[in-house]
């Protein structure tokens, strides 16, 4: 299935984007998802009549399937294909995954440029190679190594251009599955589009001078901070003026990842954000602009057990990815306004033991596990009255071990939401390790009369957690406000939340 933006939906049917919007928001458009903070549409689909119009759960027939299994297998199979051809021919697997990641960034780089017939297509493709391979420190020629590709890379790019954001980060996460003896494989997980946009969406970002994921990925959520910030370019048509504020911009956002070729990818996947963004504009780019945007990214410039968690703990110096200047990681860390990140998943089991014993040191109240001491460890260095969005694993909120750790966020902090979601919230990934929820809080001491929102959607199947959080509509139904010192003064201080919506 071809899908349409809503824009383009707009212009053929005679009415307004916005209306569009509504359209899709209140699921009379057949298929319609909201990916990011946009809704592709059914290139098929017709213009709804009326408000007889069926919703999706009126219709008899069998569901089309969801456009991003499609998107991600498509990256699935040319994953697997260019490893493979890749190892016959005797790369080691950095190297294999380095030549992947920039052949792929150059497909998508191309991508943005090729509607301009001034461009030649093989210098384009020379220089894109150039540019993203001092990023990737690639030495290899994926021009010819993986010429095979081309038709595959270019085929998906067309089909699924509203994956263009994260598609970089999800063939890096595929790739990193073949290789048997990767560190970080296990708890790489990375955020569906409506959990980032559930939460970036919750925080006034826009008057923010920081905004830090320190556990950034392929830099997914500042991706879509990006879109947020700069959504007031399109009040202009100063080519140099929207430059200039694309950088203001991309200066506010700061990311950190411990898997250093991840962190290229994170780099990539900003500055392709900021070529599209002003190409979607109308504005006129050139690959040099490329070059041009360096975004906040980094990465530890030696190998580090605790990552992110070093902070005030133990000096790290850390690498800025592409610009190459080093600095120490509390420079990084330090003046957060904002806080939206989805730290690793990692419980003792399994645990090496030089991690085990700096969490039991220094994160006494996460108990071994790593998304608990990153919630801890936000909290500390939020400004008063930051904000954090995190996803969580939820057994911090009602397991008898973590009675500390919420007790401490209860005392301390003024948690606004939270959306439970359970153990089908991800595409990717199910079971017990997946069982999640979203968590907002403020660094403030809460009033006596402070409320939470507990919103227990974890029953629902993944598209309606998808629909409700991403329209934030009819959550009343799933939701209660309780008072946060009520919570407190529960047994052990627990959030459980059960079918009935109720706190136990």
């Amino acid at each position: 299935m071809e899908y349409i933006s809503a824009q383009e939906a707009a212009e053929r049917w005679g009415i307004t984007k916005r209306r569009v919007q509504v359209l899709c928001s209140t699921n009379r458009i057949e298929d319609a998802v909201r990916i990011g903070n946009m809704w592709v549409i059914p290139e098929s689909a017709e213009k709804p009549s009326d408000s007889r119009f069926k919703s999706k759960t009126e219709q008899k027939k069998s569901p089309s399937k969801n456009p991003i299994r499609l998107a991600r297998n498509k990256i699935k199979t040319i994953t697997t294909h260019a490893m493979q051809q890749l190892f016959d021919q005797g790369f080691s697997s950095e190297d294999a995954k380095k030549a992947l990641i920039t052949k792929f960034g150059v497909e998508l780089l191309i991508y943005y440029f090729s509607d301009n017939t001034n461009i030649v297509k093989d210098t384009l493709r020379s220089n894109a190679q150039e540019i993203i391979s001092q990023i990737t420190h690639n030495t290899t020629n994926t021009l010819d190594v993986l010429a095979t590709t081309d038709d595959d890379i270019q085929e998906f790019i067309r089909e699924y251009p509203f994956c263009c954001d994260d598609s970089l980060s999800w063939c890096y996460q595929y790739a990193n599955k073949i290789v048997d003896e990767s560190n970080y494989s296990n708890t790489q997980f990375f955020t569906e589009k409506y959990m980032i946009t559930s939460l970036v969406d919750s925080i006034d970002i826009k008057n923010k001078s920081k905004i830090l994921d320190p556990a950034c990925g392929g830099a997914n959520f500042l991706i879509y901070c990006l879109d947020v910030l700069t959504e007031d370019l399109v009040l202009t048509d100063d080519v140099d003026l929207m430059k200039k504020s694309m950088v203001k911009s991309l200066d506010k956002l700061y990311g950190y990842e411990i898997d250093p070729i991840l962190a290229m990818v994170a780099s990539i996947n900003l500055r392709l954000k900021c070529i599209g963004i002003l190409s979607l504009l109308g504005c006129s780019v050139d690959i040099s602009d490329f070059s041009y945007f360096v975004p906040n990214i980094f990465s530890p410039g030696t190998s580090t057990i605790s990552g992110a968690l070093a902070i005030n703990k133990e000096q790290q110096s850390v690498i800025k990815i592409g610009e190459y200047s080093i600095v120490e990681i509390s420079e990084v860390f330090s003046n957060v306004e904002i806080i939206v990140t989805n730290p690793p998943f990692q419980t003792i089991k399994g645990m090496p033991d030089d991690l085990k014993n700096f969490l039991k040191a220094e994160y006494p109240l996460s108990k071994c596990d790593m998304c608990n001491a990153f919630i801890e460890m936000s909290n500390s260095i939020l400004v008063d009255g930051g904000v954090a969005g995190i996803v969580t694993q939820n057994s911090w909120m009602y397991l008898d071990s973590f009675e500390d750790l919420r007790r401490k966020l209860l005392l301390f902090c003024e948690i606004q939401n939270i959306y439970e979601l359970g153990s089908n919230a991800f595409y990717d990934l199910n079971g017990e390790k997946s069982n999640v929820a979203l968590l907002l809080f403020s660094k403030n001491k809460p009033t006596k009369d402070h409320t939470v929102q507990l919103t227990s959607l974890k029953t629902l199947e993944l598209a309606q957690k998808e629909t409700l959080l991403t329209t934030q509509s009819s959550l009343d139904h799933y939701s209660q406000k309780m008072f946060q010192e009520d919570i407190l003064s529960n047994v052990e201080s627990r959030f459980d939340m059960i079918s009935s919506n109720k706190l136990r």
